[in-house]
């Protein structure tokens, strides 16, 4: 029996969730986003689990 991929996982790229890297403070968003509102800094996608 083969399972789909979407039942296991059902995380779609919609979902954004940002972390700055310079002061830590996260963001929800649809956008892809690449500075943080509160100081400026380099966010990063933590809703995409990376190795």
């Amino acid at each position: 029996m083969t399972q789909q991929a979407e039942s296991v996982d059902p995380y779609t790229a919609a979902d954004g969730c940002f972390e700055c890297q310079r002061c830590g403070s996260r963001t929800r968003s649809e956008e892809r986003l690449h500075e943080c509102p509160s100081c400026g800094g380099r966010l990063k996608n933590i809703a995409i689990p990376r190795e």
